[in-house]
């Protein structure tokens, strides 16, 4: 019996939902998935879902629950600290230009598939359930 309702689908006593198809920003992401009864995507193994994605052969970019406050450290929103092997090789490598302060999975990269972007990129997203 699973304790994710439904659309949620679980992993490691996590629940997830992946909208591919819909592409909005970081914070019109977390509005929706509040909406829902949850929020962006605060994995406990980062990689147990990005495996996943891959798995199920995503290939592009979601945004996750991740995040750089101003003056702060990466964090998930979920309030705990991003820690450096939850990342992709070579990432975080913010781009001021782009004003890469957001969280988001990338097919691209190497395991675990996670780096920075700007918040304002129109990606898929992943919800994840509270409970």
């Amino acid at each position: 019996v699973s304790l994710c309702p439904a659309p949620f689908w679980p992993i490691l006593n996590e629940c997830f939902y992946a909208f591919t198809q819909r592409k909005v920003t970081w914070h019109e992401a977390r509005k929706q998935c509040m909406d829902m009864g949850g929020d962006l995507a605060a994995p406990r193994r980062p990689v147990a879902l990005t495996m996943y994605l891959k798995d199920q052969n995503y290939n592009g970019d979601l945004h996750l629950g991740g995040y750089k406050p101003t003056n702060g450290s990466w964090r998930w929103v979920s309030e705990r600290r991003i820690k450096d092997d939850e990342w992709s090789t070579g990432e975080p490598n913010i781009h001021p230009q782009d004003q890469e302060l957001c969280v988001h999975y990338w097919s691209g990269l190497s395991l675990p598939y996670v780096a920075d972007h700007s918040c304002n990129h129109n990606f898929g997203f992943v919800c994840q359930y509270l409970f």
